[in-house]
């Protein structure tokens, strides 16, 4: 008999990793400002702008990781070929870098204390890990699953691929 071509393919899912990796990395970097503030690093600095200053803190490691990540969707094979492609990728992840430290930016806002911001990491890397398309897409088959995909922020960036 004929073997039977495989068309069931996996590639590594360096997008879907590198998502949830700058989605950490806000809050990590959400937790480091909150701990900042409680040894008194922004004293100096008035409470109408600490938001501010709150936002470009957690804009800086998202944005440099997000570099990182850009070159690693090259390195992997994984990114949009040509021009306009990179172009999409750098855009569609400093858009994502934003949004992430707007998230990021009222998470510390909410939850105040670093410890209160690491305990959160968990329940977002993982809620993104088993929701969010990063290794399958569940959701195409268990509607329920894509709706409680879109409660996480890697969901949105990996759909502007799907």
């Amino acid at each position: 008999g004929k073997a039977e071509e495989n068309t069931f393919s996996i590639a590594f899912p360096a997008r879907g990793i590198g998502a949830v990796l700058l989605f950490v990395t806000g809050i990590f970097a959400a937790a480091g400002l909150a701990e900042d503030e409680r040894k008194g690093l922004f004293l100096c600095v008035p409470q109408e702008k600490r938001w501010q200053y709150t936002f470009l803190g957690i804009l800086a490691p998202v944005a440099l990781e997000s570099a990182a990540v850009l070159l690693s969707l090259y390195l992997t094979g994984s990114a949009i070929k040509g021009v306009a492609g990179f172009g999409k990728e750098a855009g569609a992840l400093l858009l994502y870098s934003g949004v992430i430290a707007v998230f990021s930016t009222v998470l510390k806002a909410i939850g105040r204390k670093p410890e209160v911001l690491i305990g959160t990491v968990p329940f977002f890397m993982i809620g993104s890990l088993a929701l969010c398309p990063v290794f399958i897409d569940a959701g195409r088959w268990i509607p329920l699953l894509d709706q409680a995909g879109k409660l996480f922020l890697p969901y949105y960036y990996l759909h502007l691929f799907a």
